[in-house]
């Protein structure tokens, strides 16, 4: 085996006895990347979960003449005067304090001179935030020129249609059982709908809308058709409000699934599963959910954090028994089948759904259980023409289209690299890189992996030379944030995987590559990043005098001892490997950050071989660049007269730079400095507190540089 280690969402979904269920706690420890080549055939096997902010998105299409909503955070509270307002107001809320700033406001606007229009609104907007209903200030705006209206218009339709709506029986709501109202809406509530349909339809016409009032009619319109238990209707809104990029239309929606999918209100669920959009909803809830948090202890407690094993398969049995043929979103269903272990029922639902990039993707993953790579390698050519490159399932685990240290899906991305592994089955190498190059950041522990070990070196250097472009813009410089404490121990950061592009990481592991294979001045034009060109071209100049005949072998001791000491200090950004020993995928912060598995038969005798080639031979030591500097100085020191300070500082420096992960290797060179060396007063710390070696052709026992810095 290799060695390879909303706003306040207060217009969302309410019902009486709503459970707020826990969400799924991120994993502390050290950072690991996504890394697919661990486990190939896990890999090949796992259908990927979606997450809820893409399917609620897509629930119904986006309307093009509605705007798409960009929402900025809520203004936070200035605590100050919070706690002012708290002292008078013990049992006020942050909502009350909110509300009772909003009126202040308001109070200051009508001091100034305003335009008529303008002060009709706030005249208006006083009465409302005081719980004066019917106010005649809005009826007057309205009445006046509709081209005199502006953006007072929309805004005091809105107004007025909150004015019907919170002058209704706050009680209005579904009872403890799910019931609803029996006398249906009230005249109030018409009235409203009717506002918020008008915004809605008079912004669809082309009346502006900055303060999206329209995506935020949608949700109020949810709201109504939930009130009177029409569930498929509520999400019917909620799902166009989602679509124009609502976040609390996404919430609404996560709230109503969460709900109808526990166990206590199975029932209720039963009664609506025909109406396709509560399908939908009830399959995409699902399909993002993580089998991982399918345990016994979910059953008979909608409190626990895992859920219930028979509720999830009673409603997958649901939605197969009531569906539709032909039904869209038949390959989730398939896909949640799939996941469950019921391979048959996968078949048949697959036969049934419609064509999509999903369905050509489970056909290959049936097709790899049936042991049919070649049938397989023809699926996912299919399933890649389906998914757009900018189609991006979001994070499955915190439900954000942003990289938060786990997997973002991107299915074109996904499936490339699980042809990839395909393609390394066959050992086709270079289409194996070209396929993970697709997925870049999402997948660079994989790309890195191909690219460092897989790959010959000419095989990555012609790659990047016709693939991977050097940056148009020049970049700033870059550095590691590391440190070692007292003891030696790391006390640094890691690298985000995306805070250095991905095309510059890997021109840069060619670089290294090049590095660590002797062609010195042949990698210098493949670091980006000015500061590390800069250490690659000094270092390229000291091996280069270490070469020279024409200088003292003063001189050459000198630049191979400034070369190892390039190597220890700059090694992640100059020699270290991205993968396994050095993992400067980090930052060379953790040593084992990766468990990597070869069952399965997917690694072939070739590729197995192109690995042992890659690893380190006999450095194969987390960063191992360290063994390679204190070598480096070694031979320095060879150059040197065995009683001068400089023999025995770059000796005690060589010391230093391995004796915390090396003893034994620390403890040799010590042996080499008694043996032959000078006694100098330092020596009692020697390869803790070492000077700098003073490169004179004559020293003193008192000339001593400064010392050392730690670092990588």
């Amino acid at each position: 085996m290799l060695h390879r280690k909303q706003s306040r969402i207060a217009q969302g979904m309410i019902f009486a006895g709503l459970l707020v269920l826990s969400t799924q706690g991120r994993a502390c420890g050290p950072f690991a990347p996504n890394y697919l080549l661990h486990d190939r055939a896990g890999t090949l096997a796992e259908m990927p979960n979606g997450s809820f902010i893409y399917e609620a998105r897509h629930l119904v299409e986006r309307d093009p003449q509605l705007p798409f909503s960009q929402e900025t955070p809520t203004e936070p509270v200035n605590l100050e005067e919070y706690s002012r307002y708290y002292e008078t107001h013990p049992n006020g809320s942050e909502q009350d304090f909110r509300r009772e700033k909003r009126k202040l406001e308001i109070e200051a606007r009508l001091q100034t001179p305003l335009p008529v229009v303008e002060r009709l609104y706030y005249l208006g907007a006083r009465d409302y935030y005081n719980r004066v209903y019917d106010s005649p200030w809005f009826r007057q705006l309205l009445a006046l020129p509709k081209t005199e209206q502006g953006q007072w218009r929309l805004k005091t339709l809105y107004t007025l249609a909150r004015d019907e709506f919170d002058a209704t029986d706050d009680g209005f709501f579904y009872d403890q059982n799910g019931h609803g109202p029996s006398t249906g809406l009230n005249a109030q509530l018409l009235k409203g709908i009717a506002l918020y349909q008008q915004i809605i339809d008079e912004v669809r016409n082309g009346e502006p809308d900055p303060e999206q009032l329209s995506i935020a009619s949608l949700g109020q319109l949810g709201l109504m058709k939930l009130r009177n238990a029409e569930i498929g209707a509520a999400i019917q809104y909620y799902a166009q409000q989602a679509a124009q990029g609502s976040s609390s239309g996404k919430a609404s929606l996560r709230r109503i699934s969460r709900y109808l999918t526990t166990e206590s209100h199975f029932a209720q669920l039963e009664k609506i599963i025909d109406d396709p959009r509560v399908q939908k909803l009830i399959i995409a809830e699902l399909f993002i959910r993580h089998d991982r948090v399918y345990r016994q202890e979910g059953c008979g407690d909608e409190n626990s954090e895992y859920g219930c094993p028979a509720q999830r398969d009673k409603l997958i049995n649901l939605l197969v028994t009531h569906r539709i043929k032909g039904f869209a979103y038949s390959d989730r269903l398939a896909a949640l089948a799939y996941r469950n272990g019921d391979y048959a029922l996968t078949h048949a639902l697959l036969e049934d759904a419609p064509e999509s990039g999903l369905h050509e993707w489970l056909n290959a993953k049936m097709a790899l259980r049936a042991g049919d790579i070649t049938l397989a390698t023809r699926y996912y050519a299919r399933a890649a023409k389906f998914f757009p490159e900018d189609e991006t399932w979001g994070n499955p685990m915190t439900e954000s289209d942003y990289y938060h240290g786990n997997e973002i899906i991107a299915p074109s991305c996904r499936v490339a690299s699980e042809q990839a592994i395909l393609a390394l089955k066959r050992d086709d190498y270079l289409q194996a890189m070209a396929l993970f190059y697709k997925g870049k950041d999402t997948y660079w522990a994989d790309l890195a992996d191909v690219a460092e070990s897989v790959l010959t070196l000419p095989e990555l250097k012609a790659f990047v030379d016709k693939n991977v472009p050097a940056p148009q813009q020049p970049l700033k410089p870059f550095k590691l944030k590391a440190h070692f404490g007292d003891d030696g121990d790391y006390a640094g950061e890691f690298v985000p995987p995306t805070l250095i592009p991905t095309d510059v990481k890997l021109r840069a592991l060619l670089a290294r590559r090049l590095i660590r294979n002797g062609q010195y001045q042949q990698a210098i034009a493949y670091f980006d990043i000015p500061n590390y060109r800069d250490a690659a071209q000094k270092l390229a100049d000291f091996m280069a005098q270490t070469k020279q005949k024409n200088i003292s072998r003063r001189e050459r001791a000198q630049a191979q001892y400034q070369a190892a000491r390039l190597l220890r200090y700059h090694g992640i950004e100059l020699v270290a490997y991205e993968m396994y020993p050095d993992y400067a995928i980090t930052g060379g912060q953790y040593s084992s950050p990766y468990d990597y598995s070869t069952e399965g038969g997917w690694i072939s005798a070739k590729e197995r071989q192109r690995w042992r080639v890659a690893i380190p031979a006999k450095e194969s030591h987390f960063l191992h660049y360290r063994w390679r500097a204190a070598e480096m100085a070694g031979q320095a020191a060879d150059l040197l007269h065995p009683k001068t300070q400089a023999w025995a500082a770059v000796l005690c420096n060589a010391a230093s730079w391995v004796r915390y992960p090396d003893p034994e290797t620390g403890g040799e060179i010590y042996k080499r400095y008694v043996k032959s060396g000078k006694a100098f007063d330092w020596a009692a710390h020697f390869g803790r507190d070492c000077p700098e070696p003073v490169f004179a052709k004559r020293v003193t026992d008192n000339a001593m540089a400064a010392k050392g810095k730690s670092g990588l």
